[in-house]
């Protein structure tokens, strides 16, 4: 078993971190989801046709962050002719 330890300021390239050793630190401080702030969270609203545009907010996916800060268009693709429901994922 091993101690481990961080973060400290590198001395002469002696300290290397990596997005693994960041979502160790964040593990048990912060979980996974979208953050409910002033913003509109990520929210997806509905435009013309096939259009969505995603809105701005910030999430924390399996200690990764994911932030959006200007509205996102997405167009969805056509399918067939059944019915159907589209998600909008962060992954």
């Amino acid at each position: 078993m091993a101690i481990k330890y961080g973060f400290f300021n590198s001395v002469n390239g002696d300290r290397k971190y990596n997005a693994k050793d960041i979502g160790r630190y964040l593990h048990g401080i912060v979980s996974s989801g979208v953050y409910a702030d002033t913003s509109s969270s990520l929210q997806v609203l509905a435009g013309d046709g096939l259009q969505v545009q995603v809105q701005a907010g910030r999430a924390m996916l399996d200690y990764h962050y994911i932030e959006n800060d200007a509205p996102l268009p997405l167009t969805l693709s056509t399918g067939g002719t059944q019915d159907r429901i589209d998600a909008i994922v962060a992954v």
